[in-house]
């Protein structure tokens, strides 16, 4: 079959804790970005995701009709329909409690416990959205439950209907929590794993972390996440306001740019990444660290900062970004640095690599950070890999690319790179081939 005949068009449910407007990080923007791409190609989606304190439409239609898509020879340049359930919760903590094991007080405390019961009911809520359209004679052909905090409900699905139905994991408990795990987390997503059809996952590193738990080889796919090449363009970088943003940083015309995007968590490496700047400032002296993004390292970062004297040398901004502004910050910096400890797989470096930027990545443990990036000696370099826990070895990435001379051809090789494996053009279109496989092997059974 091809895409287009029609009998190629599918209905997907996505069970998400993230759908516009209700965002928080990379899932958020896989969800929006693949929704568009799947639509794009003619498909129809239907997303249960939770409300926000009911200030959001309960049913809404988005969609449909004709419209320029981000993927090319769609359906007649049809796009499909996204239906929109937000299911507000209905959490009854009072009667909930009397029934909880020690074990779930110990480990979740009674902040935890509040948001275990509120996710239990979104997940309970969203289930039973699903199961009744279907009962009433929607045909849905496979739903997917992104990651544990979706599952609960993707698990109650399949039993009650016997959809086809994938746990996509974006990462697990053991890599997110470095060790400090939630063992009640890391039982169920094993259970979960045993329970659906399959499993896609983002990376080769982190298919590997799954079957190291346990899960059969042949159970899981991996396909890359993708990013907006016509969005993440360097021709789309606005002068004038770089120029503004240099002058609002202090960043002088001659000097460096270093640039780190994501949350101030211990996961994704900040902090190693200011205590690298002094071995490069020895270097390097006329260059400037922006670090942007917030999270519960802030106060630890800022101390490091103002420990080592770096005040002039390392900008800290923790507004958030629309990616216009986020599109300024790539164009602005020389080099882009992810020093991740544990990343499955990273799209703020395709970001970087589409807007033509060298990168040097975390590639320790779990990392999709390796699979992106290519280094020297390899034909047509993007970056550098680095070990994300010794700042020295992270001044030595950032350093070898400006000794190198390279950063604008390497910048270069990443955006073709990205073009040719990480759009979403070709990411939807992997995907829906495994949708599509794992429909054929349930229908088998």
């Amino acid at each position: 079959m091809t895409i287009n005949d029609p009998s190629d068009v599918m209905t997907i449910a996505f069970v998400s804790i993230e759908y516009p407007p209700r965002l928080f990080g990379g899932l958020g923007a896989y969800i929006t970005d693949i929704t568009d791409a799947f639509t794009g190609l003619g498909h129809d989606m239907i997303i249960a995701t939770p409300n926000e304190n009911n200030s959001l439409p309960v049913h809404e239609i988005q969609g449909g009709g004709e419209g320029e898509c981000n993927v090319k020879d769609n359906l007649d340049n049809v796009k499909g329909e996204i239906e929109v359930f937000r299911q507000q919760s209905l959490s009854d903590r009072d009667t909930a409690e009397l029934f909880l094991s020690q074990e779930t007080w110990d480990t979740w405390g009674d902040m935890g416990v509040d948001f275990l019961c509120d996710l239990l009911s979104y997940n309970h809520l969203a289930a039973s959205r699903i199961v009744e359209l279907m009962r009433n004679g929607r045909s849905i052909d496979i739903c997917v439950g992104h990651d544990w905090l979706d599952l609960p409900a993707a698990m109650t699905i399949k039993k009650e209907t016997g959809i086809p139905t994938i746990y996509h994991v974006h990462s697990t408990e053991a890599g997110r929590s470095l060790g400090n795990l939630n063992p009640q987390i890391q039982r169920f997503e094993n259970r979960s794993a045993n329970y659906v059809d399959a499993l896609i996952t983002v990376s080769n590193a982190m298919k590997d972390e799954l079957v190291s738990m346990g899960v059969p080889q042949d159970k899981i796919y991996v396909c890359y996440n993708g990013v907006d090449v016509k969005r993440f363009d360097p021709e789309n970088a606005r002068p004038s306001n770089i120029s503004k943003l240099r002058k609002e940083y202090g960043i002088g015309e001659s000097d460096r740019v270093v640039l780190f995007i994501g949350r101030l968590e211990e996961v994704k490496g900040a902090a190693k990444l200011v205590l690298a700047m002094p071995d490069v400032l020895e270097k390097y002296p006329d260059t400037k660290l922006v670090l942007v993004g917030k999270g519960t390292q802030e106060g630890l970062i800022r101390g490091m900062i103002s420990d080592n004297h770096l005040e002039s040398s390392v900008l800290l901004n923790t507004d958030y970004l629309p990616d216009d502004e986020k599109i300024d910050h790539y164009a602005m910096s020389d080099v882009c640095v992810f020093p991740s400890f544990y990343e499955p797989f990273g799209i703020v470096a395709i970001e970087a690599m589409a807007m033509e930027k060298s990168v040097v990545v975390g590639a320790r443990g779990t990392s999709g950070l390796r699979e992106i990036v290519v280094t020297p000696p390899s034909d047509n370099p993007t970056g550098m890999h680095v070990n994300p826990h010794d700042p020295q070895d992270i001044a030595w990435g950032i350093t070898e690319i400006f000794d190198s001379g390279y950063a604008k051809v390497w910048g270069k090789n990443g955006r073709k790179r990205v073009l040719e494996m990480f759009t979403w053009e070709v990411v939807s279109r992997q995907t829906l081939d495994v949708y599509r496989n794992v429909i054929a092997k349930v229908e088998r059974v």
